[in-house]
C-alpha cells in the first residue's frame, strides 16, 4: 500500500537511518520507490550491483542476490539520489567513540564443554548429510542401478556446498549459544572488575542464559543493576532508563529490545558479551550512549573467545560493516577493521559458514560415506 501510494505521488522523499543493513540489494526497494524508471527491475539491479546469479540447492533453483559488485558505480549512483548527514557533521562537539576487541582464552572446563558441543554439531551435520546420500542411493537403485553402483556414485559425488551450508546454519545457533555460555564467567569477572571504579556500564547480550548468569553474579556482589528485554513494557523501560541516567543503578543489561529509541547518556561504556548479526543494530545500540549532550568519550568493547566460532562471527559482522561504509561513504575502513579484529590474518578469508563447512567437508569425504548396509 505504501509503495503504491508513493509511486503515484508527484514528489517522493524517503527518510532512513539504516538504508542498508547487510548488502546492496536492500537499496533497490528504496531506489525503485524514488525513481521507478531509473530502477525498474530488481533482477537487473541485483545482477549489476549484487553479483546476482542463479543457484540450485537441494533441487530448488533461486536467484542469489546476496553479493556485492560494481561498488564504485553504485556509490556514484547513490550520490544522485541520497543526501547523508553524519553524526560528526550534525554534532561535531561529540567526544570520540572507540571500539575494542577483548579476546579471551576459555578456561579448561569451558573449553572442553565447547569442543564437545562443536563435535556434536559436526556429527549432527554429518548424520543429516548421510541421510540425504542414502535417499539418493536408494532412488538410484529404484531406477535400476545396483546397490554397489549407487553407493559408489553418492560417495564419489562432490558434496553440494550450498545444501551443506544450510545444514551448518541450522546447527550454528547451538554453537553460538555454547560459546556465549562458555565465556560468560569471563564476562562476569570483567564486569565486576569494571564496576569497582563506580562507572556506569551497559551490557548487551543475545541468549537469555547470559542475562541469568550475569544477574545472579551482580546480585551476589550487591551491584545495583536492571535489565531491558522484550518482556519489559514501555513504562517500565522508561523507569529503568531513568534509573541509569540518574545514577540509581550502575549496570543496565539489554537485549536487542534496548538497541534503539533510548537515550542512555548516563553511561559511556558498553560491553557486548555476544556479537549481533546486523552491524547497524550493534551501532544503534552503541549510540544509545553516543548522543548529543554526551560529555565523555564513549568506549564499546566486544568480548570474544579465541579458538571458537566468535572469530568467524566477528569477521562476518565486520565485513558487513566495511561493505556498508564502502557503499555509503566510500571510505577506507581497513585500519579500523584491523584494530577491531587483531586476529584478522587468521580469518580474513573466512565467512561464517565457510570455516565450519570446510571442516565438515573433510568429514563427509571420510567418516560420512554411505555403505551397502545403509541402503539395504
Amino acid at each position: 500500500a505504501v509503495r503504491t501510494l508513493a509511486l503515484n505521488a508527484e514528489h517522493r522523499l524517503l527518510l532512513s537511518g539504516t538504508a542498508m543493513e547487510n548488502r546492496p540489494i536492500e537499496l533497490w526497494h528504496q531506489l525503485h520507490m524514488i525513481d521507478p524508471y531509473a530502477f525498474p527491475d530488481k533482477k537487473d539491479f541485483g545482477t549489476k550491483f549484487a553479483s546476482a546469479t542463479k543457484r540450485t540447492v537441494g533441487g530448488r533453483t533461486f536467484w542469489d542476490d546476496r553479493g556485492a559488485s560494481n561498488l564504485d558505480e553504485l556509490r556514484d549512483t547513490l550520490r544522485c539520489f541520497m543526501v547523508r548527514r553524519l553524526k560528526s557533521e550534525v554534532a561535531p562537539e561529540l567526544p570520540d567513540k572507540t571500539r575494542e576487541a577483548l579476546w579471551i582464552q576459555l578456561d579448561p572446563k569451558a573449553r572442553r564443554a565447547y569442543d564437545a558441543i562443536e563435535g556434536d554439531m559436526e556429527a549432527a551435520i554429518c548424520a543429516a548429510w548421510r541421510e540425504r546420500s542414502v535417499k539418493q542411493a536408494r532412488k538410484m537403485v529404484a531406477d535400476g542401478a545396483t546397490a554397489r553402483e549407487a553407493v559408489t556414485a553418492v560417495n564419489r559425488a562432490q558434496p553440494d556446498v550450498g545444501a551443506l551450508s544450510q545444514l551448518v546454519i541450522v546447527q550454528l545457533g547451538y554453537l553460538r549459544r555454547a560459546v556465549a555460555e562458555a565465556k560468560t564467567p569471563a564476562a562476569i569477572q570483567w564486569i565486576l572488575d569494571f564496576v569497582q571504579g563506580g562507572t556506569p556500564l551497559l551490557v548487551f547480550y543475545e541468549h537469555k542464559i547470559v542475562l541469568e548468569s550475569i544477574a545472579q553474579a551482580l546480585n551476589k556482589a550487591k551491584v545495583s543493576w536492571d535489565y531491558i528485554d522484550g518482556s519489559v513494557n514501555q513504562k517500565k523501560r522508561e523507569q529503568k532508563v531513568s534509573d541509569l541516567n540518574e545514577g540509581r543503578i550502575q549496570v543496565l543489561i539489554g537485549s536487542k529490545a534496548m538497541h534503539a529509541g533510548w537515550n542512555l547518556q548516563g553511561a559511556s561504556d558498553a560491553l557486548f558479551v555476544e556479537r549481533w548479526w546486523i552491524p547497524s543494530q550493534e551501532e544503534q545500540a552503541e549510540d544509545r550512549m553516543y548522543r548529543i549532550g554526551q560529555k565523555n568519550a564513549v568506549t564499546v568493547r566486544y568480548l570474544m573467545a579465541n579458538g571458537t566460532v566468535d572469530a568467524q562471527v566477528a569477521e562476518l559482522v565486520d565485513s558487513k560493516r566495511d561493505l556498508i561504509e564502502s557503499v555509503m561513504r566510500g571510505e577506507d575502513v581497513t585500519k579500523r577493521r584491523q584494530e577491531l579484529s587483531p586476529q584478522a590474518k587468521e580469518t580474513e578469508r573466512a565467512s561464517l559458514s565457510a570455516a565450519l563447512r570446510d571442516r565438515v567437508l573433510a568429514r563427509l569425504m571420510g567418516a560420512c560415506k554411505v555403505s551397502l548396509d545403509d541402503i539395504m
